[in-house]
């Protein structure tokens, strides 16, 4: 059983539920290599963000949580 697994974190919405899983990761204190690998190996649907598109949106993503829990008291 997945201690910390994508699927806890569904929302309903592939990109919904990776932010929600990244702010969760990011609260650990995951690495954002590890956060993107993470995502990488959990969610089984790219169709929107393929290619560069997906480097992109991961680092994003990723970045957009970070400041979230850096920036919160």
């Amino acid at each position: 059983m997945c201690r910390l697994c994508r699927d806890h974190y569904d929302k309903g919405n592939e990109s919904q539920t990776d932010f929600a899983y990244a702010l969760a990761l990011v609260r650990k204190g995951f690495s954002d290599e590890e956060i993107r690998l993470r995502i990488l190996a959990e969610r089984t649907y790219w169709k929107n963000h393929q290619g560069t598109k997906q480097a992109h949106y991961l680092k994003r993503t990723i970045q957009r949580a970070r400041n979230i829990i850096e920036n919160t008291p």
